[in-house]
């Protein structure tokens, strides 16, 4: 949608002013200027969808995956000052450099197109098949939600070509500012579950704020296509077409016509997106009741969980009260192929929001995502808070001591 809203930028009359800084060595005619701009972004996106798939290739079938947080720091950084960039330019009369253009679309793609790659082998994570019902029905759901972005970006940017000058200029600008916020949101959490910021209470209690609000900048911007598709309608009545002869009058009518059908399709198309998005987010954000760990006490300085319990492989919530009458609250699960998943009931990313099992799946609690279980005990991303413990005699055992060490984040 934003890409669309750019373009709408690019193409409508704004863009026959000096929209694009030129420097004194470059004097390119308007055609020699626009054919570059279009193969050199063709380009520099090609190039970001590739580097999109490679790390999505890398992430699913390999050890990389442990290392998302560096990927999307790498990426976002140079997007945020890119759309920086951009605005920046538009705002101005200097225009817009050719090298902010190409990194936007370059690390746009890089962002955004990751997940895009992974979900039809997310989709199969918790089926015995991929030749089942079930994975058909979530593979015919991906190419609709494919195709119904498609429509909704292509007949917004065919809807925002009719607004004047201004408005499509304010329109792009608002989305963009509410994609660099929600992208500044999403750099906090990195830079907070990599340690690069102190878990300072203001600093969660913000990012724990704006985690509860984050579907609203999607509606925003929806809000802000239907809205610019509506005006851009109203735009339109009323005209009187004028022209040397009924022919072009007429020609005249059937575009007008014909743009008013792609204002009602942005509509249409952006509405359809908006009420599915919400409304899987409302069934998947519904609140979730965990059940209370099981209390358990130490034992000279110890905390002892029988294998036994652990032979169901489901997952097994316990806590333990410091002396200061603080709740540490951690997980244990038996992996399928051996070993056990040990970790804090807490993670560097979403806090001590909790992990839950569904279906066999564990999930962390605030944001969703499934928990690979074996790699719960290994540090990194959304995965449990890890720590030592020892297996003796048929029995788990964990030092109290390396709960102390966590007893701050449950304080």
């Amino acid at each position: 949608l934003l890409v669309a809203l750019f373009l709408a930028v690019i193409h409508s009359e704004a863009g026959h002013r000096d929209l694009f800084a030129t420097s004194r060595h470059h004097h390119h005619s308007a055609n020699k200027h626009g054919l570059f701009m279009k193969i050199a972004t063709r380009r520099v996106t090609l190039f970001g969808i590739k580097l999109a798939l490679l790390f999505a290739i890398l992430h699913t079938f390999t050890r990389f995956s442990l290392v998302r947080e560096y990927y999307d720091l790498a990426v976002m950084i140079p997007l945020i000052l890119s759309e920086l960039a951009i605005a920046t330019g538009l705002l101005s009369s200097r225009g817009i450099r050719h090298g902010a253009v190409h990194i936007f679309f370059l690390f746009l793609a890089a962002y955004y197109l990751p997940d895009i790659f992974m979900f039809p082998v997310e989709f199969a994570s918790d089926l015995d098949s991929v030749f089942s019902s079930a994975y058909m029905l979530r593979i015919l759901g991906y190419i609709i939600a494919l195709v119904v972005i498609r429509w909704a970006a292509y007949s917004l940017y065919r809807a925002s070509v009719n607004l004047s000058d201004r408005a499509v200029l304010v329109v792009f600008l608002s989305a963009l500012v509410i994609l660099m916020f929600k992208q500044l949101l999403s750099l906090v959490y990195i830079l907070l579950g990599q340690g690069f910021l102190s878990m300072d209470g203001f600093i969660m209690a913000m990012a724990m704020l704006f985690s509860s609000i984050e579907g609203l900048f999607f509606i925003a911007i929806v809000a802000l296509g239907v809205v610019a598709s509506l005006i851009a309608l109203h735009g339109m009545r009323g005209r009187v077409f004028n022209g040397a002869n009924p022919a072009e009058v007429r020609k005249k009518v059937a575009a007008s016509a014909l743009a008013a059908r792609w204002c009602r399709t942005s509509c249409v198309f952006l509405l359809i997106g908006g009420f599915f998005v919400v409304g899987c987010s409302y069934l998947n954000n519904k609140e979730v009741m965990i059940s209370p760990p099981v209390a358990i006490e130490a034992i000279d300085g110890q905390l002892i969980i029988p294998l036994e319990e652990l032979e169901d492989m489901h997952l097994h919530r316990y806590s333990y009260t410091t002396a200061n009458g603080v709740q540490v609250h951690f997980i244990v699960i038996k992996k399928p192929k051996s070993g056990y998943g040990v970790g804090l009931d807490a993670c560097e990313v979403c806090g001590i929001a909790g992990y839950y099992e569904r279906s066999g799946q564990i999930i962390c609690k605030m944001c969703d995502v499934v928990m690979n279980i074996s790699t719960i005990g290994l540090a990194g991303g959304c995965n449990p808070v890890p720590f030592k413990f020892t297996i003796a005699d048929g029995k788990l055992v964990i030092d109290v001591d390396m709960l102390i060490e966590h007893e701050y984040r449950f304080s």
